[in-house]
C-alpha cells in the first residue's frame, strides 16, 4: 500500500504570483505531474493542510480538480491557512456538514486517523479535549490494526526556535495517550513546517514533508523565517506486511518562468482564487 503525504500549497489570490521566490500554482501543477510518474502509484493520497493561503476566500474545487485523474480516495488534514467551512463545500471533503474536521478510516487493512490541529485562529495548533477524548475511544477500539495518524501541526519539538513556537502546543496531551498503543502506531505525519523532517517519539515515527511551495531553512540558531535552497517536494509512504513502513521524499525542480504563468494550465486559471501573500519571507500564519 502507498500513501502520498503532500501539503502546504499555499496557493496565492492572482495565478501566477510570486510568493517568497516560488510559484505556488506552478509548483502544484508539477508537484501532482511528477507524483504520476511515481511507479507504484499511490492507493491513497492525504492532502497535509494549508492548501490555500487563505481558505475562506479561495475555491477548494480547484485543488480537487487537479487530483481526479488519480482515480484513488483524497482525504484532506485541516491546515491553520484553511477554513473547515469552505472546505466541506468541495468534494475534497465529503462527511457532511457536521463533520468536525476530525475522524478516522480503514483502508484495506491499515486504520487511518486525521486530527484538526487548527481550530484555533492561529498559527500555534490545539486538539480540544472532546477530540482528544474521541482519539483515545478510537485508538481503543482499533488496538488491533496497524494505525497512521495524520495532523497538520508538528507534535515535537523541530529545534528551530521560531517555529516551535507555532507546533501543538499541547503536545503532551498527546503523546500521553499514544503508549498503550505504540506497538500498533505505525507513524505520526504532520507538515506545517515546511521542512523534511522525521525522528522517533516515544518509538513512534514521526515524519513530515517538504512543502510544495517554499521551503524554510532548518538553521536552529534563525531567529525568524529563513528561506533555504532545497527542492520542494512530497513524501511516498510505503507499507508492506502490515507493519513495515518506508517513506521516501520525491522532491521536483520547480517551474521557471518570469510570471509564472506559462507553467500554469488553464484549469488553474479559470477556477483558482485566493488570498495572495504579502510581500518579503512569511511565516505560517
Amino acid at each position: 500500500m502507498r500513501i502520498a503525504h503532500i501539503s502546504d500549497f499555499h496557493l496565492p489570490n492572482k495565478p501566477g504570483q510570486s510568493v517568497n521566490d516560488a510559484l505556488p500554482d506552478a509548483n502544484l501543477v508539477e508537484a501532482v505531474a511528477t507524483l504520476k510518474k511515481q511507479t507504484p502509484k499511490p492507493d491513497l493520497i492525504v492532502l497535509g493542510g494549508d492548501l490555500l493561503d487563505d481558505g475562506q476566500k479561495g475555491k477548494y474545487e480547484t485543488i480537487a480538480d487537479l487530483f481526479k485523474d488519480f482515480q484513488v480516495p483524497v482525504h484532506t488534514v485541516v491546515g491553520n491557512h484553511d477554513d473547515l467551512k469552505n472546505l466541506k463545500k468541495s468534494s475534497l471533503i465529503e462527511k457532511g456538514k457536521n463533520y468536525p474536521g476530525y475522524g478516522s478510516f480503514d483502508h484495506g487493512e491499515i486504520h487511518l486517523i486525521l486530527l484538526h490541529t487548527a481550530g484555533t485562529g492561529k498559527s500555534y495548533g490545539h486538539l480540544d479535549e472532546e477530540q482528544l477524548l474521541w482519539l483515545s475511544e478510537d485508538l481503543s477500539e482499533n488496538r488491533a490494526k496497524p494505525v497512521l495518524i495524520f495532523m497538520h501541526h508538528h507534535p515535537i519539538d523541530s529545534g528551530i526556535p521560531w517555529l516551535d513556537k507555532m507546533k501543538l502546543q499541547n503536545a503532551d496531551a498527546f503523546w500521553e495517550i499514544v503508549p498503550p498503543y505504540s506497538n500498533n502506531i505505525l507513524g505520526v505525519f504532520f507538515a506545517h513546517l515546511h521542512i523534511q523532517i522525521s525522528t522517533l517519539i516515544r518509538g513512534v515515527l514521526v515524519a513530515s514533508p517538504p512543502a510544495v511551495c517554499f521551503q524554510f531553512s532548518g538553521n536552529s540558531d534563525a531567529e525568524k523565517a529563513e528561506l533555504s535552497g532545497e527542492q520542494p517536494g512530497f513524501n511516498l509512504i510505503d507499507l508492506k506486511e502490515l507493519h513495515q513502513l518506508r517513506i521516501r521524499t520525491v522532491r521536483f525542480s520547480p517551474p521557471v518562468s518570469d510570471k509564472g504563468k506559462s507553467a500554469i494550465p488553464r484549469l488553474v486559471k479559470q477556477n483558482h482564487a485566493a488570498l495572495g501573500l504579502q510581500a518579503g519571507v512569511i511565516g505560517p500564519r
